[in-house]
């Protein structure tokens, strides 16, 4: 669960998803319990924390944005840069204290204002789980090799058996 902000007219945010999970849990008859973790936009952005956010990513969660605190520039950089939304593993909620505000928030204009250190794409070149998926190179030589390589990673086992070794046979 990451959110933005955390009070509603009805209590925390924190305690209303509790209250929820508690009920799921008592009905659906789960084999282990339901158990909300919170994590605040900026945090999960950390540098120190990129696994989490990878795990996020793939794993899913719930985004939860207050739309009022999402006008402010260093929640909103901190959003966008986390890419949540991108992925269809994660669910979004925008709450606004009312629905006018939700007109507001959709016509905002903003702009994405990121080093390229803090991108997606700093984040990969420097992963080492991604082995060499983002790469830099400052000259051309290392080119074909870093192509081909990434072509056999994304074509997989298909690419193999439709060489040349699989036309000889035939």
């Amino acid at each position: 669960m990451v959110s933005v902000r955390e009070r509603t007219r009805g209590g925390s945010i924190e305690k209303q998803v509790r209250q929820a999970l508690n009920a799921l849990n008592a009905q659906a008859g789960y084999p282990k319990p339901l158990v909300p973790s919170f994590h605040d936009i900026r945090i999960v952005n950390e540098p120190a924390n990129w696994g989490l956010l990878r795990h996020l990513r793939q794993k899913g969660c719930v985004v939860i944005i207050d739309t009022v605190s999402l006008r402010h520039p260093i929640l909103l950089k901190a959003f966008q840069q986390s890419l949540l939304e991108a992925y269809p593993t994660t669910s979004v909620l925008s709450l606004a204290p009312k629905h006018e505000a939700l007109a507001l928030i959709q016509d905002m204009t903003y702009a994405l204002q990121l080093t390229l250190r803090e991108s997606e794409l700093g984040r990969r070149r420097r992963d080492l789980l991604e082995g060499y998926a983002c790469e830099e190179l400052g000259a051309m030589d290392g080119f074909p090799r870093w192509f081909v390589e990434r072509v056999r990673q994304l074509c997989g086992p298909a690419a193999a058996q439709g060489g040349i070794l699989q036309q000889m046979k035939s």
